[in-house]
Order: structure tokens, then sequence, then C-alpha cells
């Protein structure tokens, strides 16, 4: 799975809150993917792009050693030890 991450608005990426309703990010809906699927293979996101830092702030918590992926609003999702990410710059 790859994404551009220049392409798409930090909302876009990660999701944001509309009223009291989530609308899930493009790489939310890629993580939630990956993470259905790790049982099955080994899955990679790639990121392909140069690092901004208003999203790679949300991924902080994935990287470090919480292995959290923490979304805004506040859900959080864990790092399977078979997911693979990927950035290349």
């Amino acid at each position: 799975m790859n994404m551009n991450p220049k392409t798409l608005t930090t909302e876009q990426m990660f999701g944001h809150l509309v009223g009291n309703n989530w609308i899930e990010g493009v790489f939310t809906y890629i993580w939630r993917y990956a993470c259905k699927i790790v049982h099955k293979m080994r899955p990679w996101i790639v990121i392909d792009g140069p690092v901004d830092s208003l999203w790679i702030e949300n991924l902080n918590t994935a990287l470090d050693n919480t292995r959290m992926l923490t979304l805004p609003n506040s859900e959080r999702l864990p790092v399977p030890d078979s997911l693979r990410i990927l950035i290349e710059v």
C-alpha cells in the first residue's frame, strides 16, 4: 500500500470530526486494513514524499515505544508486530 502525503491535507490523511461524526482519513483507512490482513501476510505501508511536520507529528506515538497510533478523535490503534512502515523521503 503506497501513499503520497503531500497530496492530502492532515485531515484527509488522518480523519476529522464533523459535528459528532468521525470522517475516516486515507492513512487511517489503510492502517485499519493492514491490521486486518496482518495475520495472513506481513503488510507494509509505504509513505512516499517529503516529510511534513504536520502529519509526522501524528505518527509520533506509532513510531515510539508505545506503538499506538493516536487519532484526532482520541481513538488509539495498536501497531501489530508484523506491520511495517517505510517513510521514503
